[in-house]
């Protein structure tokens, strides 16, 4: 299967594997698993790793159409999701889908490793999430 989900519970953290070519009906599988899972909120933070995906048939209409399914899907609103390109090609093809999706209601920015990615996201956790004071 060319996407793997992994939910880790202690950091509450989607990760995603995304291998050799990824079509649109992989996406559209895919978003519909997370729609139907129970495990997590259907808007948990992400990391996607690419770094393995196909993008020699990655083109701008074909991230058009991604960015269409994913507003069809209103739950991932308020996600902060981390994209994971160690290539120059994936890397420059995430950056033109963040400027082409600037209107989806999630937070998203794309790194070269994932510990780059685990640290915007925890650091995201941290600071949306502030301890509370013990005042009494």
């Amino acid at each position: 299967m060319p996407i793997q989900l992994r939910y880790d519970k202690n950091s509450d953290i989607l990760y995603a594997s995304l291998t050799g070519v990824v079509t649109m009906a992989d996406f559209k599988n895919s978003i519909l698993e997370l729609s139907e899972n129970t495990e997590f909120a259907s808007n948990v933070d992400s990391l996607v790793d690419v770094s393995q995906m196909e993008f020699n048939d990655v083109d701008t209409s074909f991230l058009k159409e991604v960015i269409a399914m994913e507003k069809q899907n209103p739950g991932r609103q308020g996600a902060r999701v981390a994209y994971i390109a160690d290539s120059n090609l994936n890397y420059g093809m995430l950056r033109m889908y963040e400027g082409l999706a600037d209107n989806i209601a999630k937070t998203s920015k794309v790194f070269r490793t994932v510990s780059e990615g685990e640290a915007w996201i925890m650091g995201s956790k941290s600071n949306k999430n502030p301890p509370q004071s013990n005042n009494t």
